[in-house]
Parts: structure tokens; sequence; C-alpha cells
């Protein structure tokens, strides 16, 4: 339970920061960029005791790294567009997708109170992100949202997928930097094409800084998470609960640091919340 604690925190962090992002004015590709150079650091600082077997890993890290640097772009302009609760809740709205894969392709068992736990799970996301009577939901972004819930959802598949016959779990930490790595050094590249081809940025040594800040808990919500996958939860229970954990916490980051308002029905999706992680815990 303790690495699924820590990836929910490191999740929520990373919301805060691409919300701070706008109020300061970084540009989010470069600390985006340099996130990942930090991120993709911390898992090598520890030199290996043992060798490590890469061909094993086949495609896997560019895959995940491409995922990581196109998701994470996007999911910092969606933040800054719509705020930390719609974007938080679309993204973990998405656990339905490493739900039915950990069902289907891997065999995960779940009993009748996890179930309830799932469904409960799914109302309280929506209702955490239900409108108020009054408010007017922006519609606008409802492409980048929708792609941001598609790929969220088959990055933590992946993620399982990887951890479950992919990786040795002692080398989970060099592969995530490794994935982290590569979208570092794709990311680099787009910022160079931005500059120096389309002329259309400057570098910024403040965004840099940002992003340096930005990859400590980056590497610590992907980190923490598969080595939850390797404990004693199954996929279909875990990605719930941690999933339902950043919404929360997420929720009452935005209310006391942005003002983002509870309203009527985010308390009761939070209520919901935290019975579904009640009921999905269960054993």
């Amino acid at each position: 339970m303790m690495y699924i604690l820590l990836s929910i925190v490191c999740s929520t962090i990373i919301f805060i920061l691409f919300k701070l992002f706008s109020k300061y004015r970084v540009d989010n590709l470069q600390a985006i960029v340099a996130n990942y150079f930090i991120a993709g650091t911390l898992g090598w600082l520890p030199l290996p005791q043992e060798s490590i077997e890469y061909t094993e890993w086949s495609i896997w890290p560019f895959v995940i790294g491409i995922m990581f640097i196109t998701l994470f772009q996007l999911m910092a302009k969606v933040t800054q567009d719509h705020g930390v609760n719609v974007v938080s809740v679309t993204v973990k709205m998405s656990v339905v997708i490493p739900i039915l894969s950990g069902i289907l392709l891997l065999n995960d068992y779940i009993d009748i109170p996890q179930v309830v736990g799932i469904l409960l799970a799914l109302f309280a996301v929506y209702a955490i992100n239900r409108p108020s009577g009054d408010a007017q939901r922006n519609n606008s972004g409802w492409v980048g949202l929708t792609i941001l819930f598609i790929g969220s959802g088959l990055l933590d598949s992946f993620l399982k997928i990887i951890e479950n016959g992919v990786v040795h779990e002692n080398h989970l930490s060099y592969f995530t930097s490794s994935a982290f790595g590569i979208a570092g050094v794709l990311g680099v590249l787009f910022v160079i094409y931005k500059i120096y081809v389309q002329k259309s940025a400057k570098w910024s040594a403040k965004s840099w800084i940002w992003g340096l800040i930005l990859g400590i808990p980056n590497y610590g919500s992907i980190y923490f998470l598969m080595k939850a996958l390797g404990g004693e939860y199954p996929s279909a229970v875990l990605f719930p609960i941690n999933n339902v954990g950043v919404v929360a916490l997420s929720a009452l980051a935005a209310l006391l640091l942005f003002n983002e308002r509870i309203t009527k029905w985010r308390a009761i999706g939070l209520i919901s919340a935290a019975a579904a992680i009640i009921l999905m815990s269960a054993q």
C-alpha cells in the first residue's frame, strides 16, 4: 500500500506543477524535456549490481518514451485550459482500460466487493467532474481530453504488461529511466526544431529549472506505480485505488491552492471515492 500512496502523492504534485506553469509563464515543452532528463537520471544513480539484458526489453522503452513525451505535453496544455480537477478526472477515468486488459489478458481475479468498488470509483470520477447547475462545460478541448483518456489508459495497460513479463523486478528503475531518457532525447530534437527551424520559440532557462523540479515527482509516479503492480493487489484493483486517490487528492489540492471550489457533486464524488478505496482494498 505504501507504493500506491507514494504514486498518488507524486501524480498529484505533477498536476499542481502544471497549473503553476501557466501562472509563471513556463514553456511547457522545454520544462517537460528537462523533466525527462532528471527523471531519467534518477533511476541510474545506483550503480548496477548485475548485468541487464536489454534485449528482453525489445522496443518497449521506445514505445513508452514516445507516449511519455506526447501525453505529458498534452496533459500540461489541457490542465492549463481546463483546470486540475477536469484533467485529473479525465486521466484517471481511463482506469477502465487497464482494468479490462488485466481481466482479459492477464487473468486478474476480482471479487464482488471489489467489483462494487470499481463501479463506485467510476461514479466518483463522474461526480467530481460534473459541473454545477449554473456552470457551462468547456467543450472546445474535447479532442484533447479524449486523446488523453485513451492514451493514459493504454499507457497504464502497457506498464502492467511490462511489469508482468518483460522487465525483471530488479530492473524496473533502469527500464523506467531508459524510457524517460528516450522521451527526453525526442523532446530536445523537437525543441531544437521549434527554435531553429520554425523559429516559434526561444530558449527559456526558467522553464528548464521548473522542468528539473517536475522530474522528481514524475519519476516517482511511474516507478512507485510499477513497484505497486508487483505487490499484493491485482491490477484491476490497484489502478482504481491509485486513480481515485489521485482524483480525490487533486480535488483537495485544487481547492486549497487554486480555489477550484468543491461543489455538491464533487463532495459526493470524494465521499464515493473514499468508499471505493475501502471496497477495492478488501482482500
